[in-house]
């Protein structure tokens, strides 16, 4: 979280105006919420989200060393989950644990 923005009233409409500032090229968005259930809505915690608003500083690629170590653990397991499954075919088995390995070389250039 790099703002908060806290919602007044009724919070059932909100118009805000603000100020980030970055240090690299990066991503963000908006996220609201409630922490409490609320009658005129059949969720217990409603939560809604924008799509990522993408910020390029001085023509810089979007890169966090951090997340790309955190998904190549994570692909890695997909990628043993995905070896111990049973296909119809071993050009299906082939062609999915491709994809994968495709992946993993996407987040080792991102280090």
């Amino acid at each position: 979280v790099i703002k908060e923005i806290i919602v007044k009233g009724d919070k059932t409409i909100s118009d805000f105006e603000g100020s980030i500032t970055i240090d690299k090229s990066s991503w963000v968005l908006l996220r609201a919420w409630n922490d409490n259930a609320h009658s005129d809505i059949q969720d217990f915690y409603p939560y809604a989200t924008t799509s990522p608003v993408y910020l390029i500083l001085n023509q810089q690629p979007i890169r966090s060393k951090q997340d790309a170590t955190y998904f190549l653990q994570w692909i890695d397991k997909v990628y043993e989950s995905a070896s111990q499954q049973v296909y119809l075919t071993e050009r299906e088995k082939e062609v999915t644990l491709n994809n994968i390995n495709e992946a993993r070389k996407v987040f080792e250039r991102r280090k």
